[in-house]
């Protein structure tokens, strides 16, 4: 992969649609449809970046004006596929590596949302499985080349509560109500933290994080680490990972800071959450991402963060 170009680019938005510049980075969205993923494939597409989203159905873009736009200017392609599908997350890898900027630069950055839910709509054509987020975790190390590829910034979207120690930070009321309202999609993404923390050589401590259940929610049981495909231990050395407090369809806070690079920011950033923060709206967590992707990532890298105001 070529190096970053020197030139940070400006983290507001611009008005107009912006044909791709091969000088400004190349970006893959797994999980860009909904909730944070769509708001930070926006953020970037607007700085100029060219961004490849993996969506499960291409078309549920298509009375979208904006994102029409961006696709006619060549700064968008979309890519059919499921993101627990090891085969087609190669596919939206292979087609990042090829659209726009990305032969001259490769994958800058790959950004993960992939959210699961406590409530799953079974259909004849297809089930959503409880474990969502971590069969697209497993896919994402196992299907794409992001071991081998050191200078690609991989940026993981989970949640605040999977995390026993995060779970007992949150407020008394907001606790009952994760224990009450998030006590399935919070076992999938605790499992989904295991992965994560094997690939990035963190310490995982039963105690402090909790015990995910291997043999329900990991391909391969307990025997997942062996996979084919699997990352080695410790070999992710470029990667965030996000836990915002729970999600509001509020307006992004950020883009209202005056100084935007060096100034405030209006939601909290932390290791663990401290302070009492109750939720943060998905535009200002695709803010931090944007913001810590391009301007503060020898801050953050090979870290995990709590976001909350």
């Amino acid at each position: 992969m070529a190096s970053l170009h020197p030139r940070q680019p400006p983290l507001r938005g611009t008005s107009e649609i912006k044909t791709y510049n091969p000088d400004f980075w190349n970006v893959l969205v797994i999980g860009g449809s909904r909730d944070v993923g769509f708001p930070t494939a926006l953020a970037f597409l607007e700085r100029a970046f060219t961004v490849t989203f993996l969506l499960r159905d291409k078309h549920v873009f298509d009375e979208d004006g904006t994102v029409q736009a961006f696709i006619s200017a060549g700064a968008l392609k979309l890519v059919e596929g499921s993101a627990f599908t090891e085969a087609d997350v190669k596919k939206a890898w292979d087609a990042a590596m090829k659209h726009g900027a990305g032969p001259q630069r490769g994958i800058d950055v790959l950004t993960f949302t992939v959210a699961g839910s406590p409530k799953y709509a079974f259909s004849k054509a297809e089930a959503s499985p409880p474990n969502v987020v971590t069969l697209a975790v497993q896919a994402l190390l196992c299907g794409t080349r992001i071991a081998s590829t050191p200078a690609t910034r991989l940026i993981l979207v989970t949640g605040a509560g999977a995390l026993h120690e995060s779970l007992s930070a949150l407020p008394w009321s907001l606790r009952q109500l994760t224990l009450t309202t998030k006590a399935a999609s919070n076992r999938d993404k605790l499992a989904a933290e295991r992965l994560i923390a094997h690939a990035a050589g963190w310490t995982w401590d039963a105690v402090k994080h909790g015990v995910p259940e291997e043999e329900r929610m990991m391909e391969g049981g307990k025997g997942w680490a062996s996979r084919s495909g699997m990352p080695a231990e410790g070999s992710l050395t470029n990667l965030l990972v996000v836990r915002p407090l729970p999600l509001t369809d509020g307006e992004c806070q950020g883009d209202k800071t005056k100084d935007e690079r060096h100034g405030k920011d209006p939601y909290k950033v932390e290791t663990l959450n401290v302070n009492n923060e109750w939720s943060i709206s998905k535009k200002d967590v695709a803010h931090f991402i944007v913001k810590a992707a391009t301007s503060k990532w020898e801050q953050y890298k090979n870290s995990a963060v709590y976001l909350g105001y």
